[in-house]
């Protein structure tokens, strides 16, 4: 069996009881679990501000060259994007 924390059981009985009210009769609650996962992980890399980590590289590296917002949402966005419809595949096919 395999180990998981309290968070992940909390999250996954609330998509469950929010697809129950939904009651679409499409609707997956683990398939739509793992792509709210899935999206808020990679949705850290969209922006600067996305996350803790992109602003301390970007405040680290503020000596030696200035990054923008703009400047990093030109690459953030699309690869936010790409691996997100990548990632949504996988748990499609996998499912």
């Amino acid at each position: 069996m395999v180990f998981r924390s309290w968070v992940e059981q909390f999250l996954e009985r609330a998509v469950c009881a929010c697809s129950r009210k939904m009651d679409h009769g499409l609707v997956e609650p683990v398939l739509m679990w793992k792509v709210l996962a899935l999206a808020t992980t990679f949705a850290g890399n969209l922006t600067i501000v996305g996350s803790v980590a992109n602003m301390i590289v970007v405040e680290s590296a503020r000596e030696h060259l200035e990054v923008g917002f703009w400047d990093y949402a030109r690459f953030g966005i699309p690869i936010t994007v790409l691996t997100t419809v990548a990632g949504v595949m996988v748990l499609l096919i996998l499912r």
